[in-house]
């Protein structure tokens, strides 16, 4: 059995940006507790890029009506996106076939957001 999932955030000055590492068995559930956690850290700062790191996260057990769900909670969770670079980095094949699904769920254009394997890559793009 997966390990549940966790998650650490911090918000670094150089290059400013806020990093959220989630490990363990992904749950939707707890996805709720990740933006909130994201919007206290964020505060005033609405241009302020945010890097998902989802490389150790366990995404093995997510489904299709998951992805829905998750969509839906980042949709009506915008305000906290809003303005806001989100780079999210994952794993290739199945992890980022499921990301790049995600993506066409939420794209909007209150937010830019772009799916990575690669952090260097990720990085430059928030920078950009």
């Amino acid at each position: 059995m997966a390990d549940l999932m966790n998650w650490e955030i911090e918000r670094r000055d150089d290059p400013p940006l806020i990093w959220i590492r989630v490990r363990g068995a992904f749950d939707v559930g707890q996805a709720s507790n990740v933006f909130g956690a994201i919007a206290e850290i964020k505060g005033s700062n609405a241009f302020i890029p945010i890097l998902i790191d989802d490389r150790e996260a366990d995404l093995s057990d997510l489904q299709s009506v998951d992805l829905l769900a998750l969509g839906d909670l980042f949709m009506k969770s915008q305000v906290i996106f809003a303005y806001s670079k989100v780079a999210v980095l994952m794993n290739p094949g199945r992890d980022l076939d499921m990301a790049t699904r995600f993506q066409s769920i939420t794209e909007n254009k209150f937010v830019s957001f772009s799916i990575f394997s690669s952090e260097e890559k990720a990085l430059e793009w928030l920078e950009g």
